[in-house]
């Protein structure tokens, strides 16, 4: 018997198994219809492995591949050109990116950027020793 045929039965006697214990414990139609579903999936899912392997296997076995032929070649053969004339650029990352910003391009920025550092700093001191000297007169 084809394995299609046989794993599809036994989901179906799952299913209708449930169903019928469902509708004897009372529950209206619609109801035990879905749980009966739900029921069926679940227990197919775990009782049935080695079923579904074989199905997956014979279709994966029937199904015609080939590697080679003129459009494929064709295809691979344009894409191969537009990635020789347009290198691939790595993505950038957003902490790459922000990495960036923090960091100076050059050395003459890295001087800019500590002497507005100390700058700041003096305006500070100057602001203080200000206080100071206002305080002591």
């Amino acid at each position: 018997m084809k394995p299609w045929l046989l794993y599809s039965l036994a989901r179906l006697g799952i299913f209708a198994g449930a169903l019928v214990i469902l509708l004897l414990l009372g529950l209206p139609w619609y109801f035990a219809a879905i749980v009966a579903a739900l029921i069926g999936l679940l227990i197919s899912y775990i009782a049935l492995p080695k079923l579904r392997h074989e199905v997956t296997a014979s279709l994966a076995a029937r199904r015609d591949v080939r590697e080679h032929d003129a459009d494929t070649d064709f295809e691979d053969a344009q894409l191969d050109l537009d990635a020789a004339a347009h290198p691939h650029e790595e993505p950038v990352s957003d902490a790459q990116r922000h990495a960036a910003r923090r960091t100076p391009a050059n050395a003459s920025d890295a001087a800019v950027a500590a002497d507005g550092e100390s700058g700041l700093e003096r305006e500070g001191d100057a602001e203080r020793d200000g206080v100071e000297q206002r305080g002591d007169r």
